[in-house]
């Protein structure tokens, strides 16, 4: 009785060693829209959802649907592959990971996949996002708002990530978090296009870009007092976000770091001649 209970207790300790431990997020992000020429840019990325939850991701296959109100069906291309593609390389070792492809794409339907050719896949935390790749759409107009929902286990076809076990054993991972995304078009087309140049009787500023991911440039001319001026940031909602003092005579401008803002649409206010002067900007 003895020898069976341990042989019982070893063989539940090898199942447990052998068992899921992955749990992963994945998520589309908005990298950019060309107004012009009518065309959205989407970024497919994986982390792991916690610390305890790190893993070696294997072979993938991510599936989400759009909207039709802006993107157009059929239109989803491959615009390039990130971090994961070729030869790649982590703590863990070097793998070969397959070239990407939309094989399964259909209508409004996106399924995005990637095989393990060898190695010991790819190490995935939850300390960062790993960016998997960009697909392009094209759109219908630039004056509507348009979503991304990703296909869970309960929606066919289903999003299937795999991880790789330490004896090579592929596992498909069950546990997972989603994250859509909602974009109106508009709020990026109207501000890309405008002038964004405002004035007063003898003063100029123009922000440059109006969509940024790091930093944000505000160019002026004409005359200014010779003492500090106020700068904020706010969101779409009134909320304060950033506040500096700057001087402005002098200068021809000065760069406002907006990297750690989250991505929407902002407000940045400088008072000027006892004025205050608006204009809104993209975080992307």
């Amino acid at each position: 009785m003895k020898k069976l209970l341990a042989l019982f207790m070893l063989g539940m300790v090898f199942f447990h060693a052998q068992a899921q431990t992955g749990k992963y997020v994945v998520a589309t992000s908005l990298e950019g829209i060309d107004c012009e020429q009518q065309k959205a840019y989407i970024d497919i990325l994986i982390k792991a959802t916690e610390g305890s939850s790190s893993f070696m991701l294997a072979d993938q296959n991510y599936r989400f649907s759009f909207s039709r109100s802006t993107l157009i069906p059929g239109s989803a291309t491959l615009e390039k592959e990130l971090e994961i593609s070729g030869m790649t390389e982590s703590e863990a070792g070097m793998s070969l990971f397959g070239t990407h492809n939309l094989n399964g794409t259909d209508d409004t339907i996106v399924s995005y996949n990637i095989e393990l050719l060898g190695g010991t896949g790819y190490q995935i935390t939850a300390d960062k996002w790993t960016s998997i790749g960009r697909l392009g759409f094209e759109m219908t107009n630039t004056s509507e708002c348009f979503a991304l929902k990703w296909h869970d286990l309960e929606t066919f076809p289903p999003t299937h990530i795999s991880e790789l076990y330490d004896d090579g054993m592929l596992h498909v991972m069950e546990e997972a978090q989603y994250q859509n995304l909602d974009v109106c078009s508009s709020d990026y087309c109207n501000i890309i296009t405008s002038t964004n140049v405002v004035e007063t009787q003898d003063f100029e500023m123009t922000l440059q870009p109006t969509v940024t991911k790091n930093t944000l440039n505000v160019i002026y001319k004409g005359t200014v007092p010779d003492l500090d001026t106020e700068v904020t940031i706010t969101n779409m909602a009134g909320n304060l976000v950033q506040k500096i003092q700057t001087p402005l005579n002098n200068k021809n401008g000065f760069a406002l770091n907006v990297v750690d803002l989250p991505q929407g649409i902002y407000v940045i206010s400088m008072k000027v001649n006892e004025r205050w002067i608006t204009r809104k900007f993209v975080k992307m």
